[in-house]
C-alpha cells in the first residue's frame, strides 16, 4: 500500500507543479500543512523529502498525507478516497492525462483509521 500513497502524494505534487497556484490555493495548502504537522507530529524534513519523491517508511509521514487527503475531503466515512473528487481537484491543464491513473491506484487506497483517525 505504500506504493500506492507515493504515487498519490506524487499526483497531487504534479498537479501542483503543473500549474502555478493562486495566492489563496498557496495559503491553503500552507494552512493544511500546519495543520496536519501538528496534528501527527511529522518532521518537516520528512515531509521535504516526500515533497521531492524521498518517501520514508514512516508512520507518522503516512498520517501527515492521510490527514492531507481527508481535510481536503478526499476520503468517504467508508475510508476511501473520494476519486471524482480528487479528479476536480486537479488543474484543466492535467485533468485528462491524471484521471485514468487515479482512477487505478485511488480504488486500491482505503484510510485505516488506526493511522489517522481526526475525532
Amino acid at each position: 500500500m505504500s506504493k500506492v500513497w507515493d504515487v498519490l502524494v506524487l499526483l497531487i505534487g504534479y498537479a501542483v507543479l503543473a500549474n502555478a497556484l493562486t495566492d489563496e490555493e498557496k495559503e491553503l495548502m500552507d494552512s493544511l500543512h500546519k495543520q496536519c504537522v501538528g496534528n501527527v507530529g511529522v518532521s518537516e524534513d520528512l515531509v521535504s523529502k516526500a515533497q521531492k519523491g524521498e518517501f520514508a517508511d514512516d508512520e507518522k509521514l503516512k498520517c501527515y498525507m492521510s490527514c492531507q487527503l481527508d481535510e481536503l475531503g478526499l476520503f468517504g466515512d467508508d475510508g476511501k478516497i473520494d476519486v471524482e473528487g480528487m479528479i476536480a481537484l486537479l488543474p484543466d491543464g492535467i485533468r485528462d492525462q491524471m484521471t485514468p491513473v487515479i482512477k487505478k491506484c485511488a480504488v486500491l487506497v482505503i484510510l485505516p483509521a488506526v493511522i489517522w483517525d481526526p475525532e
